[in-house]
C-alpha cells in the first residue's frame, strides 16, 4: 500500500525517515528535505503535519523507533572530521524525544563513529581525524518496548534499557573477529567513487579532490562486532554483520 508519494504537496515526501508506527496504527514520517513531520493514518490520511523549524537532528538524528508514552529515540549519525585534541570516537548520545521533537532525557551516551588520523588532500601537511571505514559505530534500536544499544567498546556486548534509559540486561552476540579484506576495501572505494561521479553530474564540489579522498581514506584492520541492529517481527532482534552494509 502506498501512503505517500514523492513531491512537495501536503502528505508528499522527498527524503523521509523510515516510517515509525505510533499510537495504535498511525505512521510518523520525518522529512529533512521538506523540513516537516507528518503523521498519517493507515490509509494515508494526514492526521498532523507541521514544520520542524530547521531542527538539525532531522538530518543527523533520524528517529529509530517509538517508545511507550508518545516517545521516540534518536542517536547522532553525523560526525565531521576530528581535530587535534578531540577524541577519535566522538560522543553519540541516545536521546529520548517526545512527538513534539523536544528532548525528554538522555538514555545513554555511546562512543560514536570511529576515526583515524589521515590527510584530507594530497597537499595537506597536518593529519586530521577522518571517518574510519569499517570502524566501530554507535548502534541503537527500539526492541519491543526496550532500547538496545551497542558501540563495540566492549566487544560483542549489547545493552538493553527500559524506556526511561535504565540498564536492565547485557546481551553478548558473539562471533569471530574477521579481517577487512582487500575486496572489502575495494567495494567501499568503488561505492564512494560512484557517488562522487553522480554528484559531479549535478555540479558537485571538486570531484577530483573527492575522488582522491575516496581512494585514500583510512580503513579498519578488522570488522566491528556489529554492523546494525534491526528489530523484527515476533520479538526478534537481528544483529547484522558489518560486511553486508
Amino acid at each position: 500500500r502506498v501512503v505517500a508519494t514523492s513531491g512537495e504537496g501536503p502528505g508528499d515526501v522527498r527524503m523521509p525517515s523510515n516510517p515509525l508506527r505510533v499510537g495504535e496504527d498511525s505512521l510518523l514520517l520525518i522529512d529533512a528535505t521538506l523540513d516537516r513531520m507528518t503523521i498519517l493514518s493507515p490509509d494515508g490520511t494526514i492526521l498532523e503535519q507541521r514544520p520542524l523549524g530547521g531542527e538539525t537532528f532531522a538530518w543527523c538524528e533520524p528517529p529509530l523507533g517509538p517508545l511507550p508514552g508518545n516517545r521516540l529515540i534518536t542517536v547522532v549519525q553525523c560526525f565531521g572530521d576530528v581535530r587535534e585534541g578531540e577524541p577519535l570516537r566522538p560522543p553519540a548520545p541516545v536521546l529520548i524525544r517526545d512527538f513534539d521533537l523536544g528532548v525528554v532525557d538522555t538514555a545513554v551516551v555511546l562512543a560514536g563513529g570511529e576515526h583515524a588520523w589521515g590527510l584530507t588532500s594530497p597537499s595537506a601537511r597536518k593529519p586530521t581525524g577522518l571517518f574510519l571505514r569499517y570502524g566501530r559505530r554507535q548502534q541503537a534500536a527500539v526492541w519491543d518496548t526496550m532500547i538496545v544499544t551497542g558501540d563495540g567498546e566492549r566487544g560483542f556486548e549489547l545493552e538493553v534499557r527500559d524506556p526511561s534509559g535504565q540498564l536492565r540486561e547485557i546481551l553478548r552476540v558473539a562471533g569471530p573477529q574477521r579481517p577487512v579484506t582487500e575486496a572489502m576495501r575495494q567495494a567501499w572505494t568503488d561505492r564512494d567513487l560512484a557517488r562522487v561521479e553522480r554528484d559531479a553530474e549535478h555540479g558537485g564540489n571538486d570531484p577530483e579532490l573527492l575522488a582522491w579522498r575516496a581512494r585514500n581514506g583510512p580503513y579498519a584492520d578488522s570488522l566491528p562486532p556489529h554492523g546494525a541492529l534491526r528489530p523484527g517481527a515476533g520479538g526478534l532482534l537481528w544483529v547484522v554483520d558489518a560486511e553486508t552494509l
